[in-house]
């Protein structure tokens, strides 16, 4: 089992993107990650790039950076996967984060 997310943490977010029930190759897409902080926080919404770690795989990441997950509570974040003329959203991904 994971550990916990607490404030101020690093966390690396992993996505495996699949397409027709095959790995997706992410291979030149552009994969970005936003994350929405709890909405009694009054922080905005945000979005880091990715890095895609295996193309053929459909393996892309993103490592949090201390200053991302600043507030306790029910975080959301989502996916998104630009790809020639393809752009996609895949949906949101609700987390907690602890103090």
């Amino acid at each position: 089992m994971a550990s916990p997310i607490t404030v101020g943490s690093t966390r690396n977010f992993q996505l495996t993107a699949t397409k027709d029930g095959a790995a997706w190759d992410l291979t030149g897409a552009t994969v970005t990650l936003a994350f929405a902080p709890p909405a009694a926080s009054g922080l905005p919404p945000f979005t880091r790039p990715a890095t895609v770690t295996d193309g053929p795989g459909g393996v892309a990441g993103y490592v949090s950076t201390p200053s991302d997950l600043t507030v306790t509570g029910l975080w959301q974040r989502e996916w998104a996967v630009a790809d020639g003329g393809v752009s996609v959203s895949l949906g949101l991904i609700p987390f907690f984060v602890y103090n």
